[in-house]
Parts: C-alpha cells; sequence; structure tokens
C-alpha cells in the first residue's frame, strides 16, 4: 500500500491538469456557458433514433451544430448512444415518444438485427472522422431508463459498433459504455459483468457516472469499485473519464453548491479521473450553474475560480481526510506551492 501511494503521488507530481479535465454538458449552445472549460459534453437530440428515424436517412443538423459549436471554441466534443429507433427494435413493446420530441420513437430494448448497429455507426464515423469525437458505447445500460434488453445483447451490439467505428476512423477514441454508480447503484457489477461476457476491453477509455450528493464529493466507493473491475480485466493503465457528474437533483443550499464544485474537481483529479463532464450547465434540475435569467450562479463563479486553481498546475499532494477536513497539495509551474482545504 505504500509503494502505491508513492507511485500514486509521483504520477500526480508529474501531471499537470490539462484544460480537457473540465468537460461540460450544454443544453443551448447558442448560450455558451460564460465559465471556462476544455471540452464539450454531449450535445441534445443527437443519438441514434435522433439522426436514423427512418433506416438509411440520415438527419446530422443537430450533431454537425454540436460539432460546429465545439470546433468554434478549439474544443473536441463528446458523443454518446442511449437508444434504438423503432424501426431496428427486437421489442417494440419498449418503445415511446420523448415527452420533448413527439415525433422521435426510442426503444430501451436491443436490436432486431445487429447489422442495423453497424451501418449506422459506420455511417456515424466516417461522417465525423477527423472532426474530434469521442465514442461513447451507450449511456448507462446498467439502468431501465435507457436500456432493459439482455447483457449478452449489450456485448454484441457495442462490438459491433466498436468495430465499425475502428474500421472507418483509426484513430477515433472510443469510450466504454458507461454506468451511474449513484442512481442505480450496480456500475462495478455491472462493469464486471459486462467484461466477463465478452465486452471488448480494447477501448481508449473507461467511464462511469457519478452523483454523490447525498454521500458528499469525495464519495470513495464509486471509483473504488470501479478502478477494481479494471485491474481485474487488465484495464488498470486505460484512462478512466467521468463522463456525468455534479449533485444532481439533491437540494443544496448555495454555500454547498459551492463547496461542492470545488472538491468534486479536486478528489476526481486526486484519484486519477482524468476528465469530469459536469452534468449540466444550463439544466434547471440536474446541477444547475448558468440560467437564461440570472445568469451563472454562485457554483459558476466557484467552478471558475477552482479551474483557475488547478489548470497547469500538479496535484502535489493527494486528496487527504483529517477528520472531516480534506487537503490536497497544489504546486503552480513557477514552483509556487498552495493547499486546497
Amino acid at each position: 500500500m505504500l509503494a502505491l501511494l508513492i507511485t500514486c503521488s509521483l504520477a500526480l507530481a508529474q501531471t499537470r491538469v490539462p484544460s480537457t479535465f473540465w468537460g461540460m454538458h450544454v443544453q443551448n449552445l447558442k448560450r455558451w456557458p460564460t465559465v471556462t472549460f476544455g471540452t464539450l459534453g454531449k450535445c441534445i437530440t443527437t443519438t441514434w433514433p435522433y439522426l436514423e428515424q427512418t433506416r438509411g436517412v440520415f438527419n446530422w443538423i443537430a450533431l454537425d451544430n454540436c460539432v460546429a459549436a465545439a470546433q468554434a471554441h478549439n474544443m473536441e466534443v463528446f458523443w454518446a448512444n442511449d437508444g434504438v429507433p423503432n424501426w431496428a427494435a427486437a421489442e417494440t413493446s419498449t418503445c415511446a415518444p420523448l415527452p420533448w420530441a413527439p415525433k422521435v420513437i426510442t426503444c430501451t430494448s436491443a436490436v432486431s438485427d445487429v447489422q442495423d448497429i453497424t451501418d449506422f455507426f459506420t455511417a456515424l464515423a466516417t461522417r465525423y472522422k477527423g472532426r474530434h469525437l469521442n465514442y461513447e458505447l451507450w449511456n448507462e445500460p446498467d439502468g431501465p431508463k435507457f436500456y432493459t434488453g439482455r447483457r449478452a445483447q449489450m456485448v454484441q451490439m457495442t462490438t459491433a459498433a466498436y468495430n465499425a467505428i475502428r474500421a472507418a476512423d483509426p484513430t477515433a477514441r472510443i469510450v466504454s459504455p458507461s454506468g451511474n454508480t449513484i442512481v442505480w447503484g450496480s456500475t462495478p457489477s455491472y462493469m464486471d459483468d459486462y467484461f466477463a461476457a465478452g465486452g471488448t476491453h480494447a477501448v481508449d477509455v473507461i467511464t462511469f457516472h457519478s452523483y454523490p450528493c447525498r454521500y458528499g464529493p469525495e464519495y470513495s466507493a464509486a471509483i473504488d469499485g470501479v478502478k477494481s473491475v479494471m485491474a481485474k480485466y487488465n484495464l488498470s493503465s486505460t484512462e478512466l473519464w467521468n463522463t456525468e457528474g455534479s449533485w444532481g437533483t439533491c437540494s443544496l443550499s448555495i454555500d454547498q453548491q459551492v463547496a461542492f464544485v470545488a472538491r468534486f474537481h479536486l478528489y476526481q483529479w486526486s484519484r486519477g479521473v482524468r476528465r469530469v463532464y459536469w452534468y449540466q450547465w444550463d439544466n434547471q434540475s440536474w446541477g444547475t450553474l448558468g440560467t437564461s435569467s440570472a445568469g451563472p450562479t454562485a457554483a459558476a463563479i466557484a467552478y471558475q475560480q477552482v479551474y483557475n486553481w488547478m489548470v497547469g498546475a500538479t496535484l502535489s499532494t493527494p486528496c487527504a481526510a483529517n477528520g472531516t477536513v480534506w487537503t490536497c497539495g497544489l504546486s503552480r509551474p513557477n514552483g509556487a506551492q498552495a493547499p486546497a482545504v
């Protein structure tokens, strides 16, 4: 354990926090966040059921706009799928129109023909080759909201998606299916089952989601469980991202929100998470940082302040608790040392 801690400290001391650690999901791209961040999260209305409502007929407008917005700000963009179009579904009883887009039908079952997955992801990766998309193979398949099929079917579908992306764009960054460690509470066991069932180990990034407000921003079980599964399948050297995280829908005071933003990002970097995508800048229910009427919240101001502290710095001392007080040591490129307490 001592050797592990020393190794961790050395790695942290040698790695400056990049701007890409700071990811942001945004609903309305026309109201760009007032804070600084390094990579754009997934955009709304860009999943498979939106993009291919009829087999072989693609509507790329929403995703084109998302990619263009990211490129205008010199950023990568993150994309994730979380449903199947009704024409491709194995079980149409799982299909329903989306409340905010009633013409779009999305289904939670597997596909009836895996070739449909191959064809879609081939078209997707071909269109956006070289345009800095990061592809998450599936969003939260561990919970019934986004997937109700069998585990073996998810392995088959995501393997087909992976192979199609790799063939169309060999340099694309491919991210594992994500699980929600707090809402569904099953991410480590789901990941274990997924890899045991043959889920591809060749992904570039392992991901999870985390909304730990009722446990505190330094909730360790989520990351511990994911890292344990990564080690079991020899994936410890693979990058680890949190592709959705915030206080979610929990009711926090303004002071608690300010504290959460700072503690959440410091702790995740300290534990080896290399990207954290905040969910969501302008969502009025989940982790709200900005509103069209009132502008940036106090938590958004804190987000910017902690971004300024961390980007370009190294975490010379991993975040650790002494009673109820957490301390993280920061070192700036000019040699300045400062603790975050």
